[in-house]
């Protein structure tokens, strides 16, 4: 999963939760230097109360870029739609970038590559779970993991092919397409729906892939926002990966 990164492209200072919060008593003069422990404090307490005022954290805006998590976990993604704005790479486009690529023509052109640059090709391109990585390190599964790797790369030369010679767009095409293939997305996502997203998915029984990537989205935010999510990471922890 070293290929899956996170980066956080822009970001509201943690000074809007203290608005939001100072706005309710009508003390706007104590957001300033001087006061920032005070207003730490105050964010923290009314956080952890036993009725959280959580709705301040709406005004803290996280846009991040997330690359090389497989299709399928774009599924679990979406349904966090509360505070959340997603754009996705087209698959189209990302088809038409691979078909680019001349280890495929050479295929359809009866000269099949190695197995080593068929492998390098397709772990560019399509992520690899841990499964598949225990079988590749198995002497007794390894003819397992280099049949998917095939799989995957014969299906992109077939793609190609019906693209060429039966004129088939890419938009046919990319429902043939493995979701392993990796994508990129754009997501703009609250404080709020964040601490949503972390307490969700950093859960333990929560599918691995998201856990990893629930952790990398936390520890690409800014540190001294992390304090809003210190609760949380207590209470779930970080994945080792």
């Amino acid at each position: 999963m070293d290929k899956i990164k996170v980066s956080v492209l822009d970001y509201d200072g943690i000074e809007n939760a203290f608005m939001g919060l100072r706005i309710c008593t009508d003390t706007l003069d104590k957001i300033n230097s001087e006061n920032y422990d005070k207003n730490i404090e105050l964010l923290m307490r009314s956080l952890r109360d036993e009725v959280p005022h959580l709705s301040i954290l709406k005004h803290i805006i996280y846009h991040i870029l997330i690359e090389g998590i497989p299709r399928s976990l774009l599924q679990e993604l979406v349904r966090h739609q509360v505070g959340v704005a997603v754009n996705v790479l087209s698959t189209r486009w990302a088809l038409h970038k691979i078909f680019k690529n001349p280890i495929i023509d050479s295929s359809i052109n009866n000269q099949t590559p190695d197995f080593n640059s068929i492998e390098a090709f397709i772990t560019e391109h399509y992520f690899i779970s841990k499964e598949l990585l225990d079988m590749r390190n198995s002497s007794a599964m390894r003819q397992n993991y280099e049949k998917w790797i095939t799989d995957r790369f014969n299906e992109l030369v077939e793609m190609k092919r019906l693209r060429e010679k039966e004129g088939f767009g890419n938009d046919k095409l990319k429902h043939l397409i493995n979701e392993s293939l990796r994508t990129k997305v754009f997501m703009t996502i609250s404080s709020l729906a964040m601490r949503n997203l972390l307490n969700q998915r950093l859960y333990k029984d929560s599918w691995y892939v998201f856990r990893h990537l629930a952790a990398l989205m936390y520890k690409a935010i800014p540190e001294d926002h992390r304090i809003i999510y210190r609760d949380i990471i207590e209470a779930r922890g970080l994945p080792e990966f």
